[in-house]
């Protein structure tokens, strides 16, 4: 087993955590295996609120995760609602845990514009929301033929790797 990546950040008692990746996802089951890309290839931890039942409001576990261990976050926009109109969008979720990891992660790095630390991963087929045009994603198909989201890892590995070391840099001053 790899030893994961650390962290610059320290503790009140001098001591590192692990790079954390919180991920957003909605139904469908992509983000399995967006997370065994990231904790065996790239050896990050990842944060899957779906994997740890403990009560409480999801807000409340988002913004735990946000303020106390994560120091990132990937986003999985697929395709899991069908809406009147035929076009197909994300979980309403996903979109609200974006907005708020992209607030989040603004007023920690707030000294350095270019830390860009949300990653969204987008299923061509999902529509986004007017908000989110001007925002920079990296695409995935499901269609036949296609890699599915395993075509995202090399654009997501450059993302990532361009994250942890502007947050090694952002934490060693």
């Amino acid at each position: 087993m790899t030893k994961p990546r650390f962290r610059q950040v320290q503790n009140e008692q001098g001591e590192r955590g692990p790079f954390i990746v919180f991920l957003i996802h909605g139904r469908s089951d992509d983000w399995k295996a967006v997370k065994a890309f990231i904790t065996r290839k790239l050896r990050m931890q990842t944060k899957v609120l779906v994997a740890e039942y403990s009560g409480g409001t999801l807000i409340d576990k988002v913004r735990k995760s946000m303020w106390l261990e994560c120091d990132c976050a990937v986003a999985i926009l697929s395709a899991d609602d069908v809406l009147a109109n035929r076009q197909r969008n994300a979980r309403p979720n996903v979109h609200f845990e974006i907005g708020y990891c992209m607030g989040f992660f603004d007023y920690r790095y707030w000294e350095d514009n270019d830390i860009e630390p949300v990653i969204l991963i987008k299923e061509d087929a999902t529509q986004l929301p007017s908000d989110f045009h001007g925002i920079e994603y990296i695409e995935y198909s499901r269609k036949k033929g296609r890699g599915g989201i395993k075509e995202s890892f090399g654009p997501l590995e450059q993302g990532l790797e361009r994250v942890f070391a502007a947050v090694h840099e952002y934490f060693e001053e």
